[in-house]
């Protein structure tokens, strides 16, 4: 599921949802359900019709839409992945809203606008962007990762390129077609490059950068995972910045990972990853951004067990971060599925302190005996100030 904040919208997907044809032929083409504020709900079934390639392989059969599923930050669009497409080569579906009459309409006229949804399926066949058991749209993110006039995607098909895996950045083609910009591809066989992805601006260079996770990565022993880094830039091709390596042996670092922001108030964005077998509960870590990408030395390690004895699995997924006490701070929610648990995690406020002492007299003579001292403190909270 996803949830845009800005235009009002949530995302819950059913990609094992099964059609069966007039033959009692069973397809798991998936379904999305669709949301607004006002409790309107519609049922989307993106991938209709019984289409069969060269009499061999169903085209829809197997699809499995809303297998990820994702909401652009800045624009109405609603992107779904399914890997299942053409024999699990997968694809992509772009779900765009627009304003048919009144553009400029206020948000509390939103209901009596004429809100068209245009619907496109890039075209996995003739796209040329996976093959078949490839699983393309695996994972899906969106961001400006050459400037902020193009939106762009990034889909994940972690089985590509001899297992070593390939996350595609591209742009719809109402055509069918995706038009492709560039692609990565993992560094070592079944690391599950692509299995998760995240994308924002963690440097504060205007554009945004795209994070993948790789739980399977194995550094000093196995599953120990890792993330990826690569970051946007004018010059039109991503550039990798290094990576973030798991801490322990099985903890599947990266399994999840998350932009949040700038939580702490320095004028970077920072990141959430989760490891959600590492330490018996698991972990969630928390990175800064800076000016030269990301610091590698987390800034927090919240281990699930500290909260909660009964904790499993903590970190296996982040939600997109909210401001859920109005305290002008953004918190997270993170999933333990072993547990059966959702963990919210508020954020801290940010503080600055301040203080001033004066003495009177300023210069104390050797013979005195008595003197008086002012101490004065102010601090400041971001987003308010106190005295």
């Amino acid at each position: 599921m996803d949830i845009s904040f800005k235009y009002e919208r949530m995302s819950i997907c059913a990609f094992r949802r099964v059609d069966m044809t007039e033959k009692s032929d069973y397809r798991t083409v998936g379904a999305c359900f669709l949301s607004d504020l006002n409790n309107n709900y519609e049922k989307v079934v993106p991938l209709q019709g019984n289409a069969v390639y060269e009499n061999k392989v169903y085209y829809y059969g197997q699809g499995q839409a809303g297998f990820s599923t994702h909401f652009a930050s800045d624009e109405d669009v609603l992107s779904l992945g399914a890997p299942g497409v053409y024999n699990w080569a997968g694809t992509l579906i772009e779900l765009k809203y627009e304003d048919v009459q009144d553009p400029v309409a206020s948000r509390l006229s939103r209901g009596k606008r004429d809100i068209q949804r245009v619907m496109h399926v890039a075209n996995a066949i003739y796209s040329k962007v996976s093959s078949a058991y490839d699983l393309f749209g695996y994972a899906v993110t969106s961001g400006y990762f050459y400037g902020r006039r193009k939106l762009y995607f990034a889909a994940s098909t972690p089985k590509s390129t001899d297992y070593q895996g390939k996350v595609v950045i591209a742009q719809f083609n109402e055509n069918n077609p995706l038009i492709k910009k560039e692609s990565r591809i993992g560094s070592q066989f079944g690391e599950y490059f692509g299995a998760c992805l995240a994308a924002g601006d963690v440097n504060n260079d205007g554009c945004d950068d795209l994070f993948v996770g790789a739980p399977f990565h194995a550094k000093d022993s196995y599953n120990d995972g890792a993330v990826y880094i690569f970051l946007g830039n004018l010059r039109g091709h991503l550039t990798e910045n290094g990576r973030l390596w798991g801490q322990s042996t099985r903890g599947q670092f990266g399994s999840a990972v998350m932009f949040l922001g700038d939580i702490n108030k320095d004028g970077y964005g920072d990141i959430a990853v989760g490891a959600p077998y590492e330490d018996s509960s698991g972990v969630l870590y928390i990175y800064k951004g800076c000016s030269k990408g990301v610091e590698q030395k987390y800034s927090q390690r919240i281990v699930g067990k500290d909260i909660s004895s009964e904790i499993r699995g903590f970190g296996i997924s982040i939600s997109r971060p909210a401001d859920i006490d109005a305290n002008g701070y953004e918190d997270i929610v993170v999933g333990a599925h072993k547990s059966g648990n959702a963990v919210l995690l508020r954020s801290r406020p940010v503080i600055a302190i301040v203080y001033q002492m004066k003495s009177s007299p300023k210069e104390l003579k050797s013979d005195s005996k008595t003197f008086s001292l002012q101490i004065c403190y102010r601090y400041t909270v971001f987003n308010e100030t106190s005295i």
